[in-house]
């Protein structure tokens, strides 16, 4: 069993239809977008634990 209850085999399927749906570019930008929202998210948490 792979990451959320899924395999790893559904997890590559979702991709390749997600790269046929976007395109290259849009999907490297997406990723980018995904990580930085991610490092915002855990900027934010982290600066609210350093604040109580």
């Amino acid at each position: 069993m792979g990451v959320s209850g899924m395999s790893y085999g559904s997890w590559m399927v979702i991709a390749c239809v997600a790269l046929v749906m976007f395109g290259p570019q849009k999907m490297k930008q997406m990723s980018k977008d995904l990580g930085e929202a991610i490092a915002a998210f855990r900027e934010g948490l982290s600066r609210t634990h350093s604040n109580d």
